[in-house]
């Protein structure tokens, strides 16, 4: 498995813009778990940039079934 930093830099050689996501808790099943989904929806989106939140959001919500 590559290190974070080897992918950062293939990232940002390619063009693509690098943000680091870390959880509020342990990890993000913990943040999940323990916030419940629009707490940890709130407390995510402040990680992400709006466009890109608002493009990922619609992708999560949309039922699969």
């Amino acid at each position: 498995m590559a290190s974070a930093g080897i992918l950062t830099t293939r990232a940002e050689a390619a063009g693509i813009e690098v943000l680091i996501l870390s959880p509020w808790l342990d990890d993000f099943n913990s943040d999940l778990r323990t916030l419940g989904i629009q707490e940890f929806e709130a407390a995510s989106r402040a990680q992400f940039l709006a466009q890109d939140f608002a493009r990922f959001a619609s992708v999560a919500t949309t039922d699969t079934r």
